[in-house]
């Protein structure tokens, strides 16, 4: 008798959407911030273990049943996920359901229908190309599943998911447990999300599921509460792992605005430039300041898509010249792996860049990426300084990271291959540290190490040049 009620119970729970009783205590208090919820996008951070995609699987199949027709679409980042994760979840929800209720997946065209509702519920993993799939006529809800693991989120949310809610009135619902670094676009949503009162974050303190001993257990094999995976996995905080982080030595109380001083006359002034095909073309500009032994970033240019020509480029660096670098001979270096546009700045508009050669960038050699000990030995020892203007290097010195065999740079979102930072390590490859350009007549009271500042007086001089001749 009671397992007769009971079925009846689950029967009427599924006819009329509501599935609240498959949810754990702190699983219900993830669907309550959801489901009253308003506005156009809703963003969950949320820590790993939590139940987060159950969550989401079940407010996709409630919403289904309680509106006739509806159209949801549900992004996860790859299939694999889909296929080993968010299909097992969908299982689980619908075991108990009426077999005329109970969602139907359609491998060929990966979505689940609802038959009596007639709603569909579109599913595609995103990383391989499939978030194009996801496009359609409208859509009445959209859920993003491990949105910090999907590459160009961005677009996914503002040229796919969100057009499609135009004229249905229906939200966006954006779920991560944080990505690796915090220049991801899951990371812009989260800053903006809280502005306006549209977010959530869940770490495993809330969790009422897990037994003291247990998170004791999982903190320990993290590496402890002070490591990234802790930090990242289970408090869902924004962190890059120390691990991986390209320049190490970089500390932001290296940006800073600087005074040109009484010897600036005589500095030679730099242009390094890294070309970007799919990813950024960046310019960086500074001067090297022998008296402090600092090379001082002052600006920079980035360019992408169609802005990335030789006329665009030119104008840009012509418009900088004159404005900020009035009477000097810029020093220019680039990568060379454009050689074609190297040559058409030189030929069509009077730009000579030298290329550089950049064998030794990447990790991936006997040499272990000595341009980057290099960098980092620069930068280790305080000798750069970047003005707060140049956004885009710093984000790069703030983000960037190795691939986990650090061999290569990892993409970013929101940089790509962090081509400002290349375009500084290309520069500090090529500026020149020994030859100091001020006049001997010039006293320059404490002179720094090797920057030639100590200058030999005639007597000096002479006894070097006899001793080199005898």
């Amino acid at each position: 008798m009671i397992e007769q009620i009971a079925s009846q119970m689950i029967t009427e729970c599924w006819l009329v959407g509501d599935l609240q009783y498959k949810l754990k205590p702190h699983q219900e208090v993830l669907y309550s911030n959801v489901v009253n919820s308003q506005g156009l996008k809703y963003i969950i951070n949320c820590c790993r273990r939590f139940g987060k995609s159950f969550v989401l699987s079940l407010i996709a199949i409630e919403f289904a049943l309680s509106h006739n027709g509806a159209h949801i679409r549900f992004a996860a980042p790859s299939q694999k996920q889909l296929t080993e994760i968010i299909q097992p979840i969908f299982g689980v929800i619908s075991k108990d359901a009426p077999p005329d209720i109970k969602p139907v997946w359609n491998s060929k065209y990966s979505y689940y229908h609802i038959p009596k509702t007639d709603a569909y519920i579109h599913a595609a993993g995103c990383n391989e190309g499939g978030m194009e799939n996801l496009r359609g006529h409208l859509s009445d809800l959209n859920i993003v599943d491990e949105a910090g693991s999907i590459t160009n989120l961005e677009y996914l949310i503002k040229d796919i998911l969100l057009p499609q809610t135009l004229t249905t009135g229906g939200r966006t619902l954006i779920a991560s447990t944080p990505p690796k670094t915090p220049d991801h676009y899951f990371k812009t949503l989260c800053d903006e999300a809280l502005q306006n009162d549209s977010y959530t974050k869940f770490t495993i303190d809330d969790n009422t599921s897990l037994s003291k001993e247990l998170i004791q257990l999982y903190t320990k094999e993290s590496g402890g509460v002070t490591s990234t995976t802790w930090k990242r996995e289970y408090l869902c905080e924004f962190v890059v792992d120390e691990n991986l982080v390209i320049i190490p030595e970089w500390n932001r109380s290296f940006i800073k605005e600087v005074e040109r001083d009484d010897y600036y006359q005589f500095y030679q002034v730099y242009e390094s430039m890294d070309i970007g095909g799919r990813d950024k073309t960046v310019i960086l500009y500074g001067y090297y300041d022998f008296k402090r032994a600092k090379l001082v970033i002052e600006h920079e240019s980035v360019f992408s898509g169609q802005l990335t020509t030789t006329k665009f480029i030119s104008e840009s660096i012509n418009f900088i010249e004159k404005e900020f670098y009035p009477n000097k001979k810029p020093a220019r270096f680039a990568d060379n792996n454009n050689v074609i546009m190297l040559q058409d700045l030189s030929v069509q508009h009077n730009i000579y860049f030298e290329p550089t050669d950049k064998t030794y960038l990447r990790g991936d050699d006997i040499f272990d990426g000595s341009m980057v000990n290099e960098t980092r030995l620069f930068i280790g020892a305080g000798k750069l300084e970047v003005n707060p203007r140049c956004k885009e290097l710093i984000g790069n010195l703030d983000s960037g990271i190795w691939t986990a065999n650090r061999k290569q740079f990892e993409r970013s979102d929101v940089y790509g291959h962090y081509d400002a930072l290349a375009a500084l390590i290309y520069l500090i490859r090529n500026v020149d540290t020994q030859y100091n350009p001020v006049p001997t007549l010039y006293d320059i009271e404490n002179p720094h190490d090797y920057h030639g500042l100590n200058r030999l007086n005639e007597t000096q001089r002479e006894a070097q040049l006899r001793k080199v001749f005898t």
